[in-house]
């Protein structure tokens, strides 16, 4: 009997070590493999495997700041606004490298099958301040540095606080934050995209409006996701009306599985619609994907 129990424990331990190394095979060849398309789609090569993400940087100016008793010198400097750093650590938790890669890194870091795990680094582009008193070509001489070695690179917000993105888009000509200011006091934010030989598509932003009889009509924001090439640096652009649709053009990013899926790794454009509520709802955590409507692809799906 003390036979048999041994030879049944001797197996029972044999099939869990078998189970333990095909899982861990299994769990190794997935990690690979999803490193290759993480590499493809972002357009990096191993011994370069760091994505520079650039938030936007907001001048906070004297006696701006609410204080729980009555400021009168107030604070000033920078800022990042706290939703895009959440998002963007969002983002830079589906796109860095797992544990495992790491740990097998560490072990044989010369070894071509545990090359240097990716990295996302989060960083703060100029201020806006710079940039008006420096001039647009100084600032944009300064953007390429800045860029200059990475080989990819997400801005995150529009050109009105992210320095980094009005520099590319003013160098780039084929997206453009506008304003229209024909409603005098009532101004409108927007997104002009230009596309090949077609009149230029224009995205305003629409506030919620109340209404007599249906109550409360819904607004509506816009943002955009790219993906192009600039300066030899693939560049992805999250950037919307307001910080909501930022965040849910880096939302969309951060599910980059689904975008490889339908566009693979060649440049696309797509640009989204989004309601509003209310319009504090533009500072808050954007609405879920299902309300979200494509209005502009480039190129068209099939």
């Amino acid at each position: 009997m003390d036979g048999y129990a041994a030879r049944l424990a001797s197996e029972v331990v044999a099939d869990v070590v078998a189970a333990l190394l095909l899982g861990s095979v299994a769990l190794l060849v997935s990690q690979l493999i999803r490193r290759r398309r993480i590499r493809t789609f972002f357009g990096i090569t191993p011994g370069r495997e760091t994505i520079k993400l650039f938030l936007s940087c907001i001048d906070v100016k004297p006696s701006g700041a609410i204080g729980t008793e009555k400021v009168t010198g107030g604070s000033q400097g920078t800022a990042i606004n706290h939703l895009e750093y959440r998002y963007a650590l969002d983002f830079a938790a589906a796109v860095e490298s797992r544990p495992l890669v790491r740990v097998l890194h560490s072990i044989d870091p010369s070894d071509w099958r545990t090359a240097q795990p990716v990295n996302c680094r989060i960083e703060v582009g100029p201020s806006c301040t710079s940039y008006l008193n420096r001039g647009s070509e100084v600032m944009l001489d300064e953007v390429r540095q800045v860029v200059h070695g990475s080989e990819c690179v997400v801005l995150v917000g529009g050109a009105i606080y992210n320095v980094v993105t009005k520099c590319i888009l003013e160098a780039d000509a084929q997206v453009q934050f506008i304003r229209d200011d024909s409603r005098g006091s009532l101004p409108r934010r927007g997104i002009k995209v230009t596309t090949g030989t077609s009149n230029p598509h224009e995205f305003y932003r629409e506030d919620p409006v109340a209404d007599a009889a249906l109550g409360l009509k819904e607004g509506r924001e816009y943002f955009i996701i790219r993906r192009f090439v600039w300066e030899q640096v693939t560049v992805f652009m999250c950037a919307g009306t307001c910080t909501a649709g930022t965040v849910a053009a880096l939302r969309m990013l951060t599910s980059w599985r689904t975008l490889q899926r339908d566009l693979g790794s060649t440049p696309f454009l797509r640009v989204y619609e989004m309601p509003l509520e209310t319009v504090t709802a533009r500072e808050t955590d954007p609405p879920p994907q299902q309300k979200i409507q494509r209005v502009l692809a480039e190129p068209p799906s099939t």
